[in-house]
């Protein structure tokens, strides 16, 4: 140990370059630096790969512990939210910094947010585009048909890993302390897979049919739907038992919708008929008509499309509403 010290000590101590010696102790000392920073900064990006490098930081709690209750808490944060290449861990890592700083600094914004969408190809280094297999046997899902037709693996599958907390606002008040394991699984056990309704919204949205037997092998449209008068009658049936109708028609938001007005206006499929004028608007006295249905039926009668004020709930099927020309 002394000879080593004393190695050490002559090596540090002056550079006659205008020997071999010299020039050699020179050269033992850049090698060593550059052996000593590769080896330090190699540390330094295999700790920050780590998943578990990811609970480090407080406002990552929600991410972390919904991740360690996914189907994909095997699977390191960063084969997902890196891309493949040195070229791109290096692009993390340099952007990374800000990041540090906004959490030493308590600037980050909420709900923390990943800039740009998982793109296909990272998903489909595990899991191929041309599987048949789905959960439920009933359930008929192409994706080779859906990655042809540009829809992204997480335009279904987005809740996968976190449960959509960060879509949801769950992490806007920094209540970091609240997010537990249990608190995890439950998010994941709720909004972890596909929501029936992100499918209909999306096939409304690209002309692709929603009846049932796109989608399902074995379930069809029940008989009440198939009456030619089922398009009038199927109103008196939501207000009487609406839980009925969810069993297929999905809503969505934050809260469960107490009663069938608030249902209604958070379903895609009735938005979608409702937007549209009915037969008896459509006469050139509707204007000066409405007030004998509103007062035959009750105003819940027309609240099913319409607010009363312009904000009075999300998701209106119509965009007028009635304080535009009534005050109350």
């Amino acid at each position: 140990m002394q000879r080593l010290g004393n190695f050490i000590k002559r090596l540090f101590i002056g550079f006659d370059l205008g020997t071999v010696e010299g020039k050699l102790r020179l050269a033992i000392l850049v090698v060593g630096i550059i052996l000593i920073v590769g080896a330090a900064g190699l540390g330094v990006v295999n700790a920050t790969s780590q998943s578990k490098f990811c609970s480090s930081c407080h406002e990552m709690t929600p991410e972390y512990v919904t991740w360690q209750a996914s189907s994909h808490s095997q699977v390191d944060c960063i084969n997902c939210h890196v891309g493949p290449g040195l070229g791109n861990l290096l692009k993390d890592k340099v952007g990374a910094l800000s990041q540090i700083y906004q959490h030493v600094t308590d600037s980050y914004a909420t709900p923390i947010e990943i800039k740009e969408p998982i793109k296909n190809y990272i998903c489909q280094d595990c899991h191929s585009p041309n599987r048949k297999v789905t959960v439920d046997k009933d359930i008929i899902i192409p994706h080779d048909r859906h990655e042809a037709a540009g829809v992204e693996c997480v335009a279904c599958h987005s809740g996968v890993a976190h449960g959509k907390v960060a879509e949801r606002g769950l992490t806007k008040d920094k209540n970091w302390s609240a997010w537990t394991v249990s608190t995890g699984a439950k998010q994941l056990q709720e909004f972890g897979e596909p929501q029936m309704e992100t499918c209909m919204q999306c096939h409304q949205e690209r002309k692709v049919s929603n009846s049932c037997n796109t989608c399902h092998r074995n379930i069809s449209p029940p008989a009440s739907h198939q009456q030619a008068s089922w398009s009038f009658q199927h109103g008196v049936a939501a207000r009487e038992d609406f839980s009925t109708c969810s069993q297929c028609h999905l809503a969505t938001g934050k809260e469960k919708p107490q009663d069938v007005v608030a249902y209604a206006a958070s379903v895609a499929d009735c938005r979608a008929c409702h937007s549209q004028r009915p037969p008896n608007h459509q006469t050139s006295g509707w204007t000066g008509q409405h007030k004998n249905v509103v007062a035959a039926k009750g105003m819940d009668y027309c609240k099913t499309c319409h607010n009363i004020k312009e904000n009075d709930r999300p998701n209106p099927a119509s965009k007028v509403y009635c304080d535009q020309c009534h005050q109350f």
